[in-house]
């Protein structure tokens, strides 16, 4: 990992506005660069916007210009945009977040799907950690910060941050009390920066947070308007400090796999 500025962007997504929300993210991601940002998260389905009815109308597939339009706005600004977008695939609808930085685009898609979501999406089968020139990064969506494993899994690939784009109705003082709860955890237990953003609603606040790698809070905001947080991350994560330094342990790697592989079955 390399010293970086990474940036939340809280925005409106308007269902089925897709050539609008392309241009809000086009025109924040500008500014986030200008403001000195190496890495910007978006919202889930900021793209093409949220709803758990019919989707497929608004689905768009992998090929979608817009898509392109963002790979190549992340090459030109020297900028690593993770924003998503209902994708379409034959006959399914996945929530899918893409990660690009002008030269690829990865694509991860929703594996644990909330109730709504879970009769008009597919649930995702892959993950895999995304290499990037300035960090390791790996998503999950939402309802899946409450996924233990998941984190597991993106850690063991060697992940040094977590992107986190949610759609919660949850209201902005909701949002804190939840995230306080359960993203310091992550940060801490795992040794990874995490970087949660939440989509503005008309009815609630959005939210967002950037925790260390010991799950203190960097920097959050719980308004009700479009905002952007901005914070240095360096590379001083817990696993690249000498074994037996208690004040920088890394509890990932003092986990005994060994003995918890007996009690699994």
């Amino acid at each position: 990992m390399k010293d970086l500025k990474a940036a939340c962007i809280s925005i409106k997504s308007d269902v089925g506005s897709l050539n609008e929300n392309l241009d809000r993210i086009k025109s924040r991601a500008a500014a986030a660069k200008q403001e000195g940002a190496d890495l910007v998260l978006f919202p889930e389905l900021s793209l093409t916007g949220y709803t758990t009815s019919a989707p497929e109308n608004i689905a768009i597939d992998r090929q979608d210009p817009s898509i392109k339009t963002l790979s190549n706005l992340a090459q030109e600004l020297g900028l690593i945009i993770c924003f998503s977008f209902a994708e379409k695939c034959q006959d399914k609808c996945y929530i899918t977040a893409c990660v690009t930085d002008g030269e690829s685009c990865h694509f991860y898609r929703k594996i644990h799907l909330g109730f709504a979501e879970s009769k008009v999406f597919s649930a995702g089968e892959k993950i895999q950690t995304i290499e990037t020139d300035k960090a390791s990064l790996g998503i999950s969506i939402c309802v899946e910060s409450h996924m233990a494993p998941l984190f597991e899994i993106y850690r063991k690939q060697g992940v040094e941050i977590m992107l986190l784009p949610y759609a919660s109705g949850m209201s902005g003082d909701t949002c804190k009390a939840n995230w306080r709860k359960v993203l310091p955890c992550r940060a801490n237990d795992m040794g990874v920066y995490v970087l949660a953003c939440n989509l503005l609603k008309e009815s609630s606040g959005g939210g967002m947070c950037i925790l260390d790698p010991k799950g203190n809070v960097l920097d959050e905001y719980y308004g009700k308007e479009e905002h952007m947080i901005l914070c240095d991350l360096k590379n001083d994560l817990p696993r690249n400090h000498p074994d037996g330094d208690m004040r920088n342990i890394s509890y990932y790697d003092r986990q005994r796999p060994d003995v918890y592989e007996k009690y699994r079955n």
